[in-house]
């Protein structure tokens, strides 16, 4: 009836808001309920095809075959029927049955008049393609479709593992009959030019890529990494000078290097490159390095969770969380230091080391008694000074004469202790006050600038016991006129000294400063140790940006002259760093 007719409508209707909200299961309720109570209703083509599909998005591929292959032979509507060999291509692929799946939507791209089927049907054998296929398949597909779809994407595949196999002739040989079979298509003008970089190139040599900023406001920091590059490969010997080549790219003062990356991360005798120095590079370039499977590795990039970004993000690079990790160890393990205070520059430099510093100082059972923030213009420290318990001689003077309760004013951080002490045969009795702390050390990560203003009003604030800890931020010559006498009882740590022993340093600050007449920065010894290790792993077999990229992960205690260095799965990097202090008018390795 009539009627009847209105309310099969009606139930399809509300079946498809389900669906259309992904409400899968109670669409099917609805189509269900119209089947049983109206088996003959007009619609019965359009629900069973909705069934399927329902049946396909909750994983039920078995029921949504048997629907599917229905409605490719008999819904009488004809793009339903193109659609349902595109679902059921899709369901072969969810079986790993590649060969059929990909048979599937040949058809549909070879015999459907329905170019949106069209287009999705390429998008599904392209992802098939890329991403499921093996090697040995993608090569027995190639010969047999030939110049039929989808030979194309697996000529563009096969290009890709030449390229991750660093195997320059493959690569070559598929480009060239790609260009022969495919005159006209829209790939050809980008191809000819990678093929003529390729021919530009010599064969059977492997290139590491470098992109620094080598000329603008960051040539200074560009030419420190270029040189440490450098001074690792002035150690390859004649046989590997020949088969290893140093490709640097200038990056000057250009807010995006993926320009300068792609054209190397495209060539396939490309199996890694050093840099880009700047996290906001690194972070810029990730579509490229995942498009190419070309490992990055990072001399500078410090910032905190950079690698967990890609795969192929790595860095040789003193992180602050490395910072706050080593002063931790160092005073809890080696100093036996149980309570910290810690005075910080409220920026990200110093928020992170106050972060990673009491994390582990908390993990290794130490305690953290106070944390309080300054902020980088200011020069007088007072306020924060006395937030840790100091005070000033006129305050102790004054508990002094007036015998007050001597832990009150200095609050939980800090009490006055008055002793008796007599003098001049006995004759005269007097009293001597000191400032009893309420922790063992204090750690202030920041600037040399600011640590050479604030360790002087510690002295002056009666907290001159206790050991000062640092970061890198201290590391300036500069730092011992600003401090001069109140460094007596810090240490700080930095990624490398010129003055250490270990790991090879002496020589390579001898080698570095006859070459380039420099005393190495942190940036040289860490951009050479990067470019040490790409090299160790092709001398022990590495020939591909594939098994570069494995066998980064697999670099443990490698003995580099910026501290021993563990890659971790990460990607990021593990590094024990030195310790530093002042001695006389230098800052030296403790170890000295």
């Amino acid at each position: 009836s009539p009627a009847d007719k209105r309310i099969d409508q009606v139930f399809y209707r509300l079946g498809q808001i389900d669906y259309r909200n992904q409400s899968f299961k109670t669409a099917l309720r609805y189509f269900h309920f119209i089947l049983t109570k109206y088996p003959n209703t007009f619609l019965l083509a359009e629900i069973r095809f909705d069934m399927a599909e329902c049946y396909f998005k909750l994983g039920n591929y078995h029921e949504a075959e048997e629907l599917f292959q229905e409605s490719s032979k008999t819904n009488t509507d004809v793009k339903k029927r193109w659609e349902s060999i595109l679902y059921l291509g899709l369901i072969d692929d969810s079986r790993l049955e590649y060969e059929s799946a990909i048979a599937k939507f040949k058809r549909i791209y070879t015999d459907s008049a329905f170019d949106d089927l069209k287009s999705r049907a390429v998008q599904a054998a392209g992802k098939i393609i890329n991403e499921k296929l093996p090697k040995t398949l993608v090569l027995s597909l190639l010969q047999k479709h030939r110049t039929e779809f989808p030979s194309d994407l697996l000529f563009l595949k096969a290009m890709m593992m030449a390229r991750l196999e660093a195997d320059r002739e493959g690569y070559q040989t598929y480009v060239e009959e790609f260009l022969r079979r495919f005159p006209k298509h829209p790939q050809r003008a980008d191809l000819e030019k990678k093929m003529a970089l390729v021919k530009g190139t010599k064969p059977k040599v492997l290139r590491v890529g470098a992109i620094l900023p080598l000329t603008g406001k960051y040539a200074l920091t560009g030419q420190q990494v270029l040189q440490g590059i450098q001074l690792a490969w002035n150690q390859l010997n004649t046989t590997e000078r020949e088969s290893l080549e140093l490709v640097v790219k200038d990056a000057g003062d250009l807010p995006l290097v993926s320009p300068l990356v792609e054209p190397l991360a495209d060539d396939p005798s490309v199996v890694a490159i050093l840099g880009p120095l700047f996290s906001g590079n690194v972070k810029e370039v990730v579509p490229v390095i995942e498009k190419y499977q070309v490992p990055i590795f990072t001399p500078t990039a410090s910032t905190a969770d950079l690698t967990q970004l890609s795969p192929y993000i790595f860095r040789n690079t003193m992180t602050r969380e490395n910072q706050g990790k080593f002063m931790a160890k160092h005073a809890v393990n080696k100093l036996q230091l149980r309570n910290f205070a810690i005075l910080y520059s409220n920026d990200p430099y110093g928020s992170e080391l106050k972060d990673a510093f009491s994390r582990e100082v908390q993990a290794l059972g130490g305690k953290i008694v106070a944390a309080v923030s300054y902020d980088r213009e200011q020069n007088d420290f007072k306020a924060q000074i006395l937030q840790i318990g100091g005070m000033s001689d006129n305050s102790l003077r004054k508990y002094a004469d007036n015998k007050i309760a001597p832990d009150r004013e200095g609050g939980h951080l800090s009490k006055p202790v008055v002793e008796r002490e007599v003098v001049g045969d006995g004759q005269e009795e007097t009293l001597r006050i000191s400032l009893e702390l309420g922790y063992d050390a204090i750690f202030i990560p920041g600037s040399y600038s600011k640590v050479g203003l604030i360790l002087p009003q510690l002295v002056y604030y009666n907290i001159d016991k206790v050991p000062v800890l640092g970061s890198n931020g201290w590391n300036s010559p500069a730092l011992i006129k600003v401090g001069g006498k109140y460094l007596k009882r810090a240490v700080f740590a930095d990624g490398f000294s010129p003055s250490a022993h270990e790991n090879g340093v002496p020589e390579f600050v001898g080698s570095f400063k006859s070459t380039f007449g420099d005393e190495p920065t942190l940036f040289s010894a860490q951009a050479y140790d990067a470019a040490r290790i790409i090299i160790e792993l092709i001398r022990k077999g590495a020939k591909n940006r594939v098994q570069i990229k494995t066998q980064l992960r697999t670099i443990k205690d490698f003995p580099g002259v910026s501290g021993k260095t563990t890659i971790l799965p990460s990607g990021d990097v593990e590094k024990t760093l030195f310790l530093l202090n002042v001695k006389g008018e230098k800052i030296v390795s403790v170890n000295d």
